[in-house]
């Protein structure tokens, strides 16, 4: 499964591709890729972050191409990547992506 998209937020212009792989209901590998525009430097950059699991459990972290420490070890009921694996059908995102009250 893939989230993409195009916003602002406090850096400008970010983007993202998220990409989630599920085996047997458990996710297995995720990636998330966002660029912007880095203010402070006033260039583009690129955060990457690439996550290895086994029963839900996070074993192997990769950021920007470098060996991180897990930051979660593990995946809980509230977690968004939890609830994507309960997906059956395209009306089930707006449960789990709502865009805050106004």
């Amino acid at each position: 499964m893939t989230d993409s998209g195009v916003g602002d937020d406090d850096q400008a212009a970010s983007s993202w591709t998220y990409a989630y792989y599920f085996e047997n209901g458990l996710l297995i590998f995720s990636s998330e890729i966002r660029r912007y525009h880095n203010n402070e430097t006033n260039k583009e950059d690129q955060e990457e972050i690439q996550q290895y699991y086994v029963d839900n459990h996070l074993v192997m972290q990769i950021e920007n191409g470098v060996m991180a420490l897990p930051k979660h070890v593990s995946i809980d009921s509230n977690d968004t990547r939890y609830q994507l694996k309960e997906l059956r059908q395209a009306s089930d995102i707006e449960r789990i992506y709502k865009c805050p009250d106004l």
